[in-house]
C-alpha cells in the first residue's frame, strides 16, 4: 500500500511534513482492513528544472521538461512503471 502526498515542487517540504499526518488514516482504516499490508509513505512531485531528488521522502518528480526522475527510495511500483513506460515507448 502507497500512501502519496502530491505537491508541486515548490513545496515539497510541506509535503514531507503532511506524511506525518498519516497515522491516523494508516491506523484507523488501512491496518484494519488490511492488517497483512506494508504502508510506504511517498512524496510525488511536478513542476521545477529539477534533474534528481536529494529529499528521501520524495520517490518521484515530473519535471518541466518532462523528464521522469526517480527517489533514492522510489517504491518498487514506480520503479516498475518507469521502466514499463520506458521499454513501451524505446
Amino acid at each position: 500500500m502507497i500512501n502519496i502526498e502530491g505537491k508541486k515542487y515548490k513545496f515539497r517540504h510541506k509535503g514531507i511534513e503532511e506524511l506525518k499526518g498519516y497515522d491516523f488514516i494508516e491506523k484507523n482504516y488501512i491496518k484494519k482492513h488490511y492488517p497483512k499490508f506494508k504502508i510506504i509513505r511517498t512524496v510525488v512531485l511536478y513542476g521545477s528544472n529539477e534533474k534528481q531528488i536529494i529529499e528521501i521522502e520524495v520517490g518521484f518528480l515530473l519535471n518541466e521538461s518532462g523528464d521522469l526522475i526517480l527517489g533514492i527510495k522510489a517504491p518498487k511500483l514506480f520503479q516498475n512503471a518507469i521502466k514499463n513506460l520506458l521499454d513501451y515507448w524505446n
